[in-house]
């Protein structure tokens, strides 16, 4: 695996205080993909691609706080509360290697 926290902290634009947090999540994103994948024959660099994508899926869950009521009408739009699958960004990717079944 060639994805390094340093990588996670670059790309979320995150401080050198979420480096503990972002070790964590690349943990549980390697388990998670891991287990999706399987057996299946994945090229290195997709594998390096959904770790990140469910690190940083993992990453942003754990820091989104709900906006109240002032801070919709303060920004005029809705805001988009993350996924709750953090998998949900690597299906496409992994469709030509891994079978849903």
């Amino acid at each position: 695996m060639a994805v390094t926290v340093a990588d996670l902290v670059s790309q979320v634009n995150a401080g050198q205080e979420h480096e503990a947090q972002l070790a964590d999540n690349l943990a549980q994103a390697t388990v998670l993909v891991d287990q999706w994948v399987g057996d299946a024959v994945v090229p290195e660099s997709i594998l390096d691609l959904c770790y990140t994508r469910v690190a940083i899926a993992l990453f942003e869950q754990d820091n989104y706080s709900a906006p109240s009521s002032g801070d919709y009408e303060a920004i005029g739009q809705v805001i988009a509360p993350p996924n709750r699958d953090p998998l949900s960004g690597i299906y496409n990717i992994t469709r030509r290697y891994v079978l849903p079944w």
